[in-house]
Parts: C-alpha cells; sequence; structure tokens
C-alpha cells in the first residue's frame, strides 16, 4: 500500500505525521510526502511572476521556493523513515487541490 501525505509546514501537518506513525499499518506500507507551491494566477491562467518579473529573477524565485519547500518536507520524511516506513519526497508546482489529486492518480495512490 502506498500512502500520499501532503505537507506545508502547518501544525496540522505534524499531527498527521504523529497519527500516521500510531496506524498500524501493513509492513510493506510506503509514503509519499509531498508539498505543494501555489502559483498565484489571474483569470485566464496568466501566472503573477511571469508578469512581474525577469527570467533571472523568477529562476532566483524558483529556486528559494523550492529549497523551502525541501525544508517543509525534511521532518515529516525524517519522522516517518524513523518508523521504518520507505518515504518518498515530492515537490509540485500549481494549484494544491489538482496536484494532491493528479499525483494520487499519477502513482496509483492508496490512502
Amino acid at each position: 500500500m502506498k500512502i500520499l501525505l501532503a505537507v506545508d509546514g502547518s501544525r496540522y501537518s505534524d499531527m498527521s505525521v504523529k497519527m500516521l506513525k500510531a496506524l498500524q499499518l501493513p509492513a510493506d506500507t510506503g509514503v509519499v510526502v509531498m508539498t505543494i507551491v501555489p502559483e498565484q494566477t489571474f483569470l485566464g491562467g496568466i501566472v503573477i511572476d511571469a508578469i512581474r518579473m525577469t527570467a533571472a529573477a523568477r529562476e532566483n524565485a524558483r529556486m528559494s521556493q523550492e529549497k523551502k519547500a525541501m525544508a517543509i518536507l525534511q521532518g515529516p520524511a525524517l519522522a516517518l523513515q524513523e518508523c521504518g516506513f520507505p518515504v518518498e519526497t515530492l515537490v509540485c508546482w500549481g494549484r494544491p487541490v489538482e496536484q494532491i489529486i493528479n499525483k494520487a492518480k499519477e502513482m496509483h495512490i492508496g490512502l
């Protein structure tokens, strides 16, 4: 079985990690810990950052956001690995609801 755990660095994310650790799950259960960097858009799908920044500034902002996203994933991933779960981490960009649903389908996530 594979579990998708979406985290955002909040205390609710911390609670979900604690709950997952407390469950009696099959030994072959793997966990995909993901976070989503939302992209702010106007109606019509124009990404705000594309309007305001130069290409270099956009790339720097993206790298900075990716570092922050990886930091958000680090704590939950480590906590679950210490409990014996095989853990995969994933950073996605876009609308959180869409990304969670799409990745769950794409990766054949059971829970």
